[in-house]
């Protein structure tokens, strides 16, 4: 069994807790509240980014056994728990959003995020994260990292 963290950080793809904090410390600059929650929903859901660009307002549910329910591939539905802070930014984020947006994560026109656009958002993040976080300078960050972060953590 591999008790030492930094030696399972080298070996596979995936961001140490400290680094994924970092990535929450500053979300607030043009659509922060937008990409916070996206954030946080995708490093604890572990969606993949067909689906976290893909979810609507029906998808999530944020009351008691807050979770969200995405169709993933080969049309398999599943429904990933959230933690408190998720929710907490989903709320805050989903107070914001019009009515009249039909996805969860809108661009700025008001249609669904591009693969490349999250890819950006993530490098402006990565960026920022930089200064708390100085080991992310060596690391490419892709949604899928953010995914195997996630499998990482729960095992």
């Amino acid at each position: 069994m591999i008790r030492d963290l930094d030696y399972l950080l080298h070996l596979t793809t995936m961001l140490a807790p400290s680094a994924t904090a970092s990535f929450h410390a500053h979300p607030y600059f043009g659509y922060g509240r937008r990409d916070h929650a996206l954030l946080l929903v995708a490093v604890q859901t572990g969606l993949r980014l067909s689906e976290l660009t893909g979810l609507r307002r029906e998808h999530m549910h944020l009351g008691t056994g807050a979770h969200v329910r995405c169709v993933g591939k080969g049309r398999g539905e599943r429904s990933t728990p959230l933690t408190k802070q998720a929710v907490m930014a989903m709320k805050a984020w989903l107070s914001e959003l019009p009515k009249s947006t039909d996805g969860l994560f809108p661009n700025a026109r008001g249609g669904r995020l591009s693969a490349d656009a999250v890819q950006l958002l993530l490098a402006e993040y990565q960026r920022i994260a930089c200064h708390a976080c100085p080991s992310l300078k060596k690391k490419r960050v892709t949604p899928h990292v953010l995914r195997h972060t996630l499998a990482m953590t729960l095992l």
